[in-house]
C-alpha cells in the first residue's frame, strides 16, 4: 500500500521546570489527508479514518538522584464527529448489504494514561526505560434516517468501546544537549519503543513495535 496518511501536527510546551520537576502540555491536531474507507472497494486500504482528531496530554518529569527519571502523563484525544459512507448490515448474521448511506460516524475518543522510569546516560545522550501505559476507547457510534434504527446498532457492534494495559520498554538518542554544547549541528531525538499487551477488552494482543524521530525547531 502507498499513499499519503493522515497527517498530526503536535507542539509541546514546557510550563514549569525548578531543575529536578518539569511539567509539560502537549497539543496534537490530525488531519484526515490519508484515504478513507470505501464500502465500494472492500479489498483496498484505507491509510486514514476521514475524521480530524484534537487532543491534549498533561506530562510530568522528575528526576531522581543523578540518572534515573520518573516520567508520568495522562491525555485525551477527541475525534470530531462528521459523515462517511457505510454499508448497512440487515443483521448479525447477514452484514453484507446492498444499502448504503452517508451515515453521521462520531469515532471513539481516545483517553491514555501512563508512567515510566528511564536511566540516562548523559553523557552519550542515550537513555533506557520501562514502564506502563493504559488506553480507552469509547464505542463508535453511528446515525442516520433512511433505515431502520437496528441497522445503525448493528453497525456499531463492529467497533465496540476498547481498553488495553500494556508493559512499555523503550530506548532514546538525543541529541539536544549535544546541541546546546554546540557539538551538534541539530537537536533531535531518536526512539524506540516495545509494547507488550497484558490485559485488554475488544482488542488483539498483539506486541507493537514503533520508532519515532524528533526534530525540534
Amino acid at each position: 500500500v502507498k499513499g499519503i496518511g493522515d497527517v498530526k501536527l503536535v507542539s509541546k510546551y514546557l510550563v514549569y521546570d525548578d531543575g529536578d520537576n518539569w511539567i509539560g502540555v502537549k497539543n496534537d491536531l490530525t488531519a484526515p489527508t490519508g484515504t478513507e474507507p470505501n464500502p465500494n472497494r472492500a479489498l483496498d486500504v484505507p491509510t486514514g479514518d476521514g475524521q480530524t482528531d484534537v487532543g491534549a496530554t498533561l506530562i510530568y518529569d522528575r528526576k531522581i538522584g543523578r540518572d534515573f527519571r520518573l516520567n508520568s502523563y495522562a491525555g485525551y484525544t477527541m475525534q470530531i464527529a462528521d459523515k462517511i459512507e457505510k454499508r448497512l448490515p440487515n443483521t448479525e448474521l447477514d452484514t453484507l448489504s446492498a444499502d448504503k448511506e452517508d451515515v453521521s460516524s462520531n469515532l471513539g475518543d481516545l483517553a491514555t494514561v501512563g508512567t515510566g522510569l528511564s536511566y540516562e546516560f548523559e553523557r552519550l545522550g542515550w537513555s533506557l526505560g520501562t514502564g506502563y501505559a493504559y488506553q480507552f476507547m469509547t464505542r463508535t457510534t453511528y446515525s442516520g434516517t433512511l433505515f431502520a434504527e437496528n441497522r445503525y446498532r448493528l453497525l456499531e457492534n463492529e467497533a465496540p468501546l476498547q481498553s488495553v494495559h500494556a508493559a512499555v520498554f523503550q530506548t532514546g538518542l538525543s541529541t539536544v544537549g549535544f546541541f546546546k554544547a554546540k557539538k551538534f549541528p541539530l537537536p533531535l531525538q531518536i526512539n524506540a519503543s516495545f509494547s507488550k499487551p497484558f490485559l485488554g477488552r475488544n482488542v488483539t494482543k498483539n506486541d507493537v513495535i514503533a520508532g519515532e524521530l524528533v526534530m525540534f525547531f
